[in-house]
């Protein structure tokens, strides 16, 4: 089955179950019910999201670890069949290539990343390989991705995947057989101590993984999540995307991302810039959240003096936990002197921002 084939078939399937299901510009699920049930789902119970557009690559060859290792930041030369780390890939000012998952199957490897930054790191990656055994292949089309993530996760999974949760670190990836269903867990922590867990699983299973997941929720809030729940979700924990805040206008730090380097690994691309910024305390940026008096406008939003970039508002969502509107932004750290708000004009308005 052709992937067109396959993602018609897969919106076909979905209209049957949630007749309300709506679908933005994309073609990427904007809800199932309502954003306001998706939220509450998010704040209070189990979520269910499919993230199968991101993107997936498999890495074969005897170069791989050592590779990886050398251009991104994290460990990976030593990776053990079944383990896994999260690595960023950096330019050579530092900045952000994109944000990935590296698993390691023994004979070959998953590397997955962000949509927007698919090709971006695909040229990136190929760039340096010069006498390298390494093969990398699209595999988008093979596999589906799903995440599960809200304050009832866990025992949520407990239930489905029983004490083998327990093993379940941010450092390995455990397969199960559920119903006779093959799947990956994987589990991720946002630096605000989110957790996320990733199933991953042939695409031919799309129906039966929703099936089983849909049949067993039992007594927990558990419901499938749409792009425009999670939206508010992410923009209230501060949770970094491509290309918003993903991107390479910014580094680890500016992105509280730093916890994805190792700084004993040695040498990787961008590495003395960050080095450099941790040891002298040179962190120019902060992401922040920002409650707007205003709506409206159209991102991103750019405050730019003497051509230096002091703020930058990535995104903006309705926030029923503060009831504004809210906003994620890029902070320049000499900008505002200890002050806690800023004003802009934005087409003859006055834009007030409050930082929280």
């Amino acid at each position: 089955m052709s992937y067109k084939n396959f993602i018609e078939n897969k919106k076909n399937y979905l209209n049957n179950i949630f007749p309300e299901i709506s679908f933005n510009s994309q073609g990427k699920i904007s809800s199932y019910t309502n954003c306001n049930d998706e939220y509450f789902i998010l704040q209070n119970g189990v979520g269910f999201r499919d993230i199968s557009y991101k993107s997936i690559m498999k890495l074969e060859g005897k170069d791989v670890l050592d590779f990886i290792h050398r251009i991104s930041t994290n460990s990976i030369k030593n990776l053990q069949a079944g383990e896994k780390n999260n690595t960023l890939f950096l330019n050579d000012k530092g900045k952000i290539i994109d944000r990935t998952s590296f698993l390691s199957f023994g004979e070959y490897y998953f590397l997955i990343g962000s949509e927007n930054h698919k090709e971006k790191l695909n040229r990136w990656i190929q760039r340096f390989i010069i006498n390298e055994d390494i093969k990398i292949s699209d595999l988008n089309s093979d596999f589906s991705i799903f995440e599960i993530l809200g304050p009832q996760s866990e025992s949520y999974l407990t239930m489905i995947c029983g004490n083998e949760i327990d093993k379940l670190t941010e450092n390995n990836f455990i397969a199960f057989n559920y119903d006779a269903v093959d799947f990956y867990l994987i589990k991720n922590v946002e630096a605000n101590q989110i957790a996320k867990y990733w199933i991953i699983s042939d695409s031919n299973n799309y129906e039966s993984i929703i099936n089983i997941f849909l049949k067993e929720k039992s007594v927990f809030d558990f419901g499938l999540v749409g792009i425009d729940a999670y939206e508010i979700f992410r923009v209230e924990n501060q949770i970094a995307k491509a290309p918003n805040e993903l991107s390479d206008e910014f580094n680890p730090h500016d992105l509280k991302l730093i916890h994805e380097v190792d700084f004993s690994k040695g040498c990787y691309i961008g590495q003395e810039i960050i080095a450099r910024q941790d040891t002298y305390n040179k962190i120019q940026y902060t992401l922040s959240n920002i409650l707007i008096d205003a709506n409206g406008f159209e991102l991103p939003i750019e405050l730019i003096e003497n051509n230096q970039l002091l703020c930058k508002i990535s995104s903006v969502v309705n926030s029923p936990k503060h009831e504004k509107i809210l906003g994620l932004a890029l902070i320049r750290n000499s900008f505002l002197n200890g002050e806690k708000s800023f004003s802009f004009n934005y087409k003859d308005r006055k834009i007030v921002c409050s930082i929280l």
